[in-house]
């Protein structure tokens, strides 16, 4: 689910997955009646970034006053559609990314509304033509209260199971675009985790090196060290040695002297 942003207001009523501009989002549809206002929220899983489009009640209903298909406001996910297939992402005075509606909707009305919209007037001014000539005493387009009450329902009835087969298909639309989302990230995941590793057995491999480079340098150190006691042990017997010699010299001129 995506997650909510802090200003954003009202019950989630609609979410779907969508590939914008080569990045995965979830827009989610928020309804909030006590500001008349319906927000539409792009949540990037990727970078944990949101982004919204607030529009009103009024506003909204009037992007579909041209489209027959659309004017019903029973058909909430085809409207929810229409206007989720035409987010875009532009940048602010400051650089940032910011979400609108296409500015060719908001100049058109309607992406296909300007044809139907004509082909829309032109019935609604022909049927009071058509209806003028009809006869008044032959009962034509009377319909009784009970009648217009059970066509009514049929109506209602058929709205319903057409909003409910497209919810469905929405929401395993949804479901599919998570999934996939989600098998994306545990490949990516994955190769992070090999890259981690990678870098943590160059690591190891680079400290080993440096500690048989430390020994290495303790032992030559040591050698040193050896080799500089030897030196002195050398010298102090030489010395002895030395002193040795002098002694008996002396005691040998010592003797000579007496004798004479």
């Amino acid at each position: 689910m995506a997650r909510r942003p802090d200003d954003t207001k009202g019950a989630l009523i609609f979410q779907e997955g969508k590939n914008i501009e080569g990045d995965y989002y979830i827009i989610a549809v928020y309804d909030d009646p006590a500001s008349y206002r319906v927000t539409f929220s792009a949540y990037e899983l990727e970078n944990d970034c949101t982004y919204t489009y607030p529009i009103t009640y009024s506003d909204f209903d009037h992007l579909f006053r041209f489209n027959s298909e659309l004017l019903n406001p029973k058909n909430v996910e085809g409207r929810y559609n229409w206007v989720i297939a035409r987010l875009q992402f532009v940048p602010d005075i400051m650089g940032k990314r910011r979400m609108i509606l296409d500015p060719e909707v908001l100049t058109n009305d309607a992406d296909d509304g300007g044809e139907d919209g004509e082909g829309d007037d032109e019935e609604l001014a022909a049927s009071p033509k058509k209806q003028g000539v009809q006869p008044a005493a032959a009962g034509a387009g009377r319909v009784d209260a009970a009648t217009r009450a059970k066509l009514l329902q049929e109506l209602d009835t058929h709205d319903d199971e057409k909003l409910h087969r497209t919810l469905v298909k929405s929401e395993a639309a949804r479901k599919r675009f998570i999934a996939e989302l989600f098998a994306k990230r545990q490949l990516e995941q994955l190769k992070a985790a090999q890259r981690l590793q990678k870098a943590d057995e160059e690591r190891e491999a680079r400290l080993a090196k440096l500690d048989i480079i430390k020994q290495q340098q303790l032992a030559k150190a040591q050698q040193h060290k050896e080799a500089e006691e030897n030196k002195k042990s050398t010298q102090a017997q030489l010395e002895v040695l030395l002193k040795q010699k002098e002694a008996q010299a002396i005691r040998r001129l010592i003797q000579e002297h007496f004798q004479l």
